[in-house]
């Protein structure tokens, strides 16, 4: 949310709505509407590339904050 407030909005959007969807990515695991037959890799896999990500935005964000404050 730093980068919104310090104008640069189109990158704060950016980094917030990646958080939030890797976040419902994640909270949702089995979907809105479950299929019949789910398997049972589909947690693993988004515990395998929600996470990594997730940190990744927010690494880039806390690095952006601290740049700008110099």
């Amino acid at each position: 949310m730093g980068q919104l407030w310090s104008g640069r909005p189109f990158l704060g959007a950016v980094l917030v709505l990646g958080m939030l969807f890797l976040a419902v990515v994640v909270g949702l695991w089995r979907g809105l509407l479950p299929p019949p037959l789910p398997t049972p890799y589909v947690l693993g896999g988004k515990l395998l590339v929600a996470p990594p990500l997730g940190l990744g935005f927010w690494l880039v964000a806390v690095r952006d904050a601290f740049r700008r404050t110099e």
